[in-house]
């Protein structure tokens, strides 16, 4: 499986909290799939594909707030990362460098 390629300078003009040693994925819901782009590095988790400004530190102790595709509280991230057309058929789209 091909490695997802990641636009930072377009990630970091949106918002995005970038440190220099960024390591971006995306990530989906365990339950229903809804996708979100994480920093691994600094832990940051982005909810809102149009608003960077809606990043939570992912932390076990703090919990993130509930999923926003299908409300569950206690929500993890699945086992599998999401392949590249699923993310590029996805809201993240913009993300990946093309």
């Amino acid at each position: 499986m091909e490695p997802l390629q990641f636009d930072l300078t377009l990630i970091q003009a949106r918002g995005g909290n970038l440190c220099g040693d960024d390591r971006f994925t995306i990530v989906a819901c365990a339950q229903c799939g809804t996708h979100y782009l994480y920093n691994e590095e600094l832990r940051d988790i982005y909810y809102n594909p149009f608003d960077l400004s809606r990043r939570f530190f992912n932390i076990e102790m703090l919990g993130l707030p509930p999923c926003v595709g299908c409300g569950l509280i206690d929500w993890r991230f699945s086992a599998s990362n999401p392949i590249k057309v699923e993310v590029q058929l996805g809201p993240w789209a913009w993300v990946l460098k093309q």
